[in-house]
């Protein structure tokens, strides 16, 4: 996220609910990112919560719901947002932004994320739709707050809207790291962090990556990354990333997606 956003958005709100709203909006973009789709689903309903506290922030006269706080009935909540007096706030706060996060929110809710049966699964349409509109409202928050030059505050409500592009995808149960500039080892611990908490085999680990020299891939690639603790690799060849690996992947999502 922009430093001109996120310090814009501070000058307005408190720093926690400013600090909430990035970190949930983060999530939902690198999960998204990685096919973590229910992770990202989940996320949505965080990013609600703390968009929500905006709202009361400007409809309440400085006054929210604290973190950690229960919002009880959130549709509700954001009904209520409509009955808010015209002059005591602008109609995004009022009207627009609690009508959008309502879909957010249903989604998250109904939809239960997790989905068994023989029906299509809809988590990569949702997320899709729950990246769309989360971008869609810290767009139209920063239009509403910014305070750096119209052009600049154009370019970067341009650039919210971007739809982020998967760095990965499942094709006939095969994963495929679509950023072939990518090393050896940041590709395995991608693949392996988008199958977190299953294990993957370096025989699976191989058929995803397609190393030019496969040995040299078991032995260097796999065996540095155990080595380093960024993966635990058992008797069985079984690999399963592990809390270093997962931070690392964390940490260079979105320059392997600005790189790419």
């Amino acid at each position: 996220m922009n430093s001109q956003i996120i310090n814009d958005l501070k000058k307005k709100y408190p720093d926690e609910i400013v600090d909430a709203l990035i970190s949930s909006f983060n999530q939902i973009y690198e999960n998204f990112i990685v096919e973590k789709f229910e992770p990202s689903e989940l996320n949505g309903g965080k990013f609600t919560e703390a968009v929500v506290r905006i709202l009361e922030f400007e409809t309440n006269h400085g006054k929210y719901t604290p973190l950690g706080g229960k919002i009880s009935n959130m549709k509700d909540l954001l009904d209520g947002f409509a009955l808010v007096p015209k002059d005591q706030s602008i109609e995004s706060f009022r009207v627009t932004i609690p009508r959008v996060l309502f879909g957010i929110y249903d989604i998250r809710n109904k939809r239960g994320v997790g989905h068994l049966g023989g029906d299509v699964n809809p988590n990569y349409q949702d997320c899709s739709y729950i990246v769309g509109v989360a971008s869609w409202v810290m767009c139209e928050l920063f239009r509403i707050i910014f305070s750096c030059s119209l052009s600049e505050a154009q370019s970067l409500v341009d650039s919210l809207i971007n739809h982020p592009t998967k760095l990965i995808v499942n094709i006939d149960d095969v994963k495929r790291v679509l950023n072939p500039d990518l090393k050896l080892a940041d590709q395995v611990l991608l693949v392996l962090y988008h199958e977190n908490p299953s294990k993957y085999t370096v025989d699976e680990l191989i058929k995803c990556i397609e190393p030019n020299d496969n040995n040299y891939f078991r032995n260097k690639i796999i065996g540095k990354l155990h080595k380093k603790r960024f993966i635990e690799r058992n008797e069985y060849g079984e690999c399963l990333i592990l809390r270093p690996g997962i931070s690392y992947v964390e940490k260079n999502i979105k320059k392997w997606k600005e790189d790419w």
